[in-house]
């Protein structure tokens, strides 16, 4: 028998807490959310995935509470609703 679940194995689980389409569904923001055990805490960074090119790549890190909206087919509002600033990523 094989052996059991290790709080290892927990911490390389991430997990997509929110998903959203461009208007024109060529592009899709998420949020990934990581685990730091170090630091005991969570991480939460933004990815865009560009459906024509089959491409993920890293936008940047955001605060847990904070949304994003897609503006445009290419640029993204950041809303951090702690402190209420708001970041347009193009």
């Amino acid at each position: 028998m094989g052996k059991g679940v290790e709080i290892e194995d927990l911490l390389k689980i991430k997990t997509v807490t929110l998903m959203k389409a461009a208007p024109d569904l060529q592009n899709v923001g998420m949020v990934l959310k990581e685990a730091d055990q170090e630091k005991n805490e969570y991480h939460f960074l933004l990815y865009n995935y560009d459906v024509r090119k089959k491409e993920l790549r890293k936008i940047f890190s955001l605060r847990k509470d904070a949304e994003f909206y897609w503006l445009t087919n290419k640029e993204l509002l950041i809303k951090d609703s702690e402190n209420g600033q708001e970041t347009v990523y193009a």
